[in-house]
């Protein structure tokens, strides 16, 4: 008798479980896998080249387009195209192309929060700066703010190459806040 009492006491909890995972299903703000999701965006940044004695820093901007892949209601892939104009001060700039392949990490409970991570490739156009070629690490975090029917966000997006510039110890980096629209 004991263990009917056990295995009610054992069902009878299950039920909010059961409850919970049948509304997750209505919820129709999140991904689902196979769902493609296209974004673009722009941004303010900050580059910053680092040596032992020396710094240089300078605001820019970047402008560009993303598509994500979702295998389920929390991953995805995203792929972006970015165009960057870096500026380092002290006559260190240049224009870059960079495209990101993310890990991207969706939370909350609407699933708008996400963290990304993963490799970036860039390429200088009219580029000044010798060592800004090359993969890069990015790391971020954002935020999707629905707005009357209509998907906005804001993304904070942190890069630092993997090489070094000028053959010295000293790796560029950038960070940026972005403002973008998903379709």
């Amino acid at each position: 008798m004991d263990y009917r009492l056990l295995l009610f006491c054992i069902l009878l909890s299950s039920l909010p479980m059961l409850a919970q995972s049948q509304t997750d299903e209505l919820n129709h703000e999140w991904r689902q896998n196979g769902d493609v999701q296209f974004g673009v965006f722009s941004g303010f940044t900050e580059n910053r080249i680092v040596y032992s004695d020396w710094r240089h820093s300078a605001t820019s901007f970047q402008i560009g387009g993303q598509l994500e892949y979702f295998f389920d209601d929390h991953w995805s892939i995203k792929t972006k195209l970015t165009y960057e104009n870096r500026d380092y001060g002290f006559n260190l700039k240049g224009s870059v192309l960079s495209v990101p392949v993310l890990a991207n990490f969706h939370f909350g409970k609407n699933r708008r929060w996400n963290i990304h991570a993963g490799l970036a490739y860039s390429k200088g156009i009219n580029n000044f700066i010798k060592g800004l070629d090359g993969f890069a690490y990015n790391l971020g975090m954002g935020v999707i703010i629905p707005v009357k029917g209509q998907r906005y966000f804001i993304e904070f997006d942190g890069l630092t190459n993997m090489a070094n510039v000028y053959n010295v110890l000293s790796r560029p980096s950038r960070s940026s806040i972005n403002f973008g629209y998903l379709f």
